[in-house]
């Protein structure tokens, strides 16, 4: 009976640090705070964010904006390295980045089971485009929704979800995702289809370089819009990292330094993204 009791008593003892150990396990919060850094992964995407591979050098709007929350909260941001779209959970999972800095979304609805996110710095809006001259759908959106009209998609892309959210008797020409968007918009402009989706970011360009080519649909807001935030892990792991961010965006906000960050970018395309609105602001 001695003899039990003493190795029972051993067991119990012997088990008190693996207990210990992953009771005071380090939260990515704990980590960014002990080493004074915040480590990110990104998604490239001119020009909210790009990295010069050889000078480790990052440009953009997201870029800007994450630079100037570290500044604000005294810490140092490391550019750990890209996140391939559809792997945020798997990035993070794999503890070599304590967040996504860059134009998250969530781009996949469904990784909100796995994810935190920010509350959004900024919104991405979605249009409608057609050919030059073609305004058959101005205020008339009910006249899309017809097997007589093409709507140019990515497969797998947010314009796949919003036709089949908005247009399901639309036609879809599709294409692959390798593929540029420019090519979706040359088929709108040659008359191969009718309509694309896609936000000013990334058309704006594209008319300076085409003039004549494709318009925007004339609508009284968009289509869909992507809040721009960081992501974490759900759960305690991301609790206090979430909320520490989300404090950081609103002392930019409230401090007016936010409007400074967004100026350059604005000037070169208007309309690429909607401010978040302040909350005394009158809608």
């Amino acid at each position: 009976m001695k003899l039990c009791l003493f190795i029972l008593s051993l067991i119990t003892v012997l088990s008190f640090p693996a207990l210990a150990a992953e009771n005071t396990k380090e939260t990515a919060y704990e980590r960014v705070i002990r080493t004074g850094t915040l480590r990110c992964g990104y998604i490239t995407w001119p020009p909210f964010f790009e990295k010069d591979l050889e000078t480790n050098e990052v440009k953009g709007f997201d870029a800007d904006y994450v630079e100037a929350i570290a500044k604000s909260l005294d810490l140092k941001v490391d550019w750990v390295g890209e996140v391939p779209v559809g792997q945020s959970v798997e990035e993070l999972r794999s503890g070599k980045i304590d967040a996504i800095c860059a134009s998250e979304g969530p781009l996949f609805p469904s990784t909100t089971k796995h994810l935190s996110y920010s509350k959004p710095f900024a919104y991405f809006p979605f249009f409608l485009y057609a050919r030059d001259g073609d305004t058959r759908f101005d205020n008339n959106l009910q006249a899309i929704n017809t097997p007589d009209v093409k709507i140019a998609v990515v497969d797998g892309d947010i314009s796949s979800e919003i036709v089949a959210t908005y247009f399901p008797n639309a036609t879809k020409h599709s294409m692959v995702q390798m593929i540029s968007p420019t090519q979706m918009y040359m088929d709108v402009a040659s008359g191969k289809a009718d309509l694309f989706i896609d936000g000013p970011v990334s058309v704006i360009p594209f008319q300076k370089e085409n003039p004549n080519s494709v318009r925007r649909v004339i609508m009284n807001e968009p289509l869909s819009v992507i809040p721009n935030t960081f992501s974490v892990l759900r759960g305690p792991q991301g609790n206090d990292l979430v909320a520490m961010l989300n404090q950081a965006i609103d002392n930019l906000r409230n401090s007016g330094k936010e409007p400074l960050i967004f100026a350059p970018y604005i000037q070169d395309i208007p309309g690429m993204i909607y401010p978040v609105a302040k909350p005394y602001e009158k809608p």
